[in-house]
């Protein structure tokens, strides 16, 4: 199904270990900054530390149905 909007309710929790604060950074590098990820390693280095992450855990989703126009 498609929708034309969503809306997510949950709670926000600052992610705390270090493995994880990597890999979200890392996914969101390879979205958003696929061309220097060969920086990736040297920036993490040298920001990690001032770097905060914050996950979403969902715990109700709704949806606007798209219109078929």
């Amino acid at each position: 199904m498609s929708y034309a909007s969503m809306a997510l309710q949950g709670k926000a929790v600052l992610v705390e270990k270090e493995e994880e604060k990597t890999l979200a950074l890392r996914r969101i590098s390879e979205k958003y900054a696929a061309a220097d990820l060969d920086k990736f390693e040297t920036m993490m280095e040298h920001y990690a530390g001032a770097a905060r992450v914050i996950r979403i855990d969902v715990d109700h989703v709704t949806g606007k149905e798209a219109c078929n126009d």
